[in-house]
This record gives structure tokens, sequence and C-alpha cells, in this order.
């Protein structure tokens, strides 16, 4: 953990996938049990699936324009079926991209100190917050995911980029509009999350001190350094004192 300044903390954000919950592990099983699916029905061995739908996630995310991101998994196996010649019809893509989704609803894995963590925030007079991205490929796909946990009712503003605002989280608005909710100045701000290039960097530029959460699956490049590191959640209560 890196020391940053000490202004005092009024509030910690959130963000959710792959820092509250390590949604990229759910993702890895999700699509281990599509392919296995896929490599008994067309003959195409596992590991070529998952090496190609690597080369595909780069394409689609992993870019530098953010704003042409797109997490659409049903048009990412439409992109595998053609790479890999394997002649899916729409009706197989369909059913493939609503496996892989309702995997994802129904298979959540976090830290078992994830909810004292929150509660333990709460308790100390400090607002607590969630700022995560929209699911584009299914209306509401996000909130579902989120209310059905039960640490989501120690959150004071649940804010759901795309939905609850226009702006997405490629937009330092959307860091900022988060800050404006919670009614408190972005200096007394800790922003949380797995991505330098959006969690940190948006974070610092209006204002926040900001954490990156190493634990998952944090990733991108950023134009600045976070406050402080952590690979376990329960570093940020020593933070927040």
């Amino acid at each position: 953990m890196k020391s940053g300044s000490k202004d005092v903390v009024h509030a910690v954000i959130f963000d959710f996938d792959n820092t509250l919950v390590n949604t990229q592990k759910v993702i890895t099983d999700a699509y281990n049990q599509i392919f296995e699916d896929m490599s008994k029905r067309h003959g195409i061995s596992k590991k070529i699936l998952s090496s190609e739908i690597e080369k595909i996630e780069t394409k689609m995310v992993r870019n530098v324009d953010k704003t042409k991101e797109n997490y659409d998994r049903g048009s990412w196996f439409e992109m595998l079926s053609k790479n890999l010649n394997m002649g899916l019809s729409k009706k197989q893509i369909n059913k493939y991209r609503d496996k892989f989704y309702s995997y994802m609803l129904e298979n959540v894995e976090f830290s078992e100190h994830t909810e004292s963590i929150l509660a333990d925030i709460k308790a100390s007079g400090k607002k607590v917050a969630l700022l995560t991205e929209k699911d584009d490929a299914i209306e509401g796909f996000k909130q579902h995911r989120v209310e059905k946990l039960s640490f989501s009712r120690h959150f004071d503003l649940i804010v759901i980029a795309g939905d609850t605002i226009p702006e997405r989280k490629i937009s330092p608005i959307a860091f900022s509009k988060t800050v404006k909710m919670l009614n408190v100045s972005p200096k007394n701000v800790l922003m949380v999350g797995d991505r330098l290039d959006i969690d940190v960097e948006h974070g610092k530029e209006v204002g926040m001190r900001t954490v990156l959460f190493k634990s998952y699956a944090s990733s991108g490049t950023g134009l600045y350094k976070p406050d402080y590191i952590v690979s376990d959640l329960r570093e940020i209560l020593s933070i927040i004192k």
C-alpha cells in the first residue's frame, strides 16, 4: 500500500467488476462451459477457442479508443464463428450468448469480507457509493447483477453509467456527477477501482484520491499513478482512518 495525502475521506466510491466482484473468473468459467459444448459439436479444441476469444477481446475491449469498446458477447461469438469457420446459426449464437449471461448472473464471486468492509465504512460515518458501467447486451442487466447481492444494501448511491446517467465511465463526467450526487468535495472522496485508464485516470482528473485494486484483473495504462495500490479491500479501512 502506497501512502497518499491526508485529506479527510467523507465518501468512498467503488467500481464493481473486478473490484467488488471477481468478474474475470466468472467470465473464464462461463467460457469454459460454452467452449466445452462448442468443442464437442464442432471439433475445435478448447485451447483454440480460448485463444481466438482472447484475440477478439483485445479487438473489442482493449483498445486505445475506449469509445469503441463492445462487450456484447453475442457479437463476440458471431466473430468467433466467422474467424474459425464454425458456421454457427443465429439461433446457436443466441443460445451461447444467453448461456453466457445466465452464468454471469447466477455465479458471482467476491471476498467473504466484502459486506463487512462496506458496513464498516458506513459505520465510520462515511458515504459509500458504487459507480459501474452498464452492460450493453441486456437492458437492466447490471442493475440486476448488483441488486441481487446482499452487500448492495450498504450503498448510499448506485450509479450505473449509461443508465442512471447518460455518460459512460469512459468520460470523467460520470465521475464528477457521482461526486456531485454524494454532495461532497472531490478531494474528500476515495475512488477504488481496477482500471488505471478509467477508475484511476478519471478519478484523478476530477480531483479524487484513487486506489488501484489489483487482486482480480487490474488493467490498462493511465496518465496518473494511483495514490494507493492494494490487493485486499480490507486495506481501505486503514486508508480512510
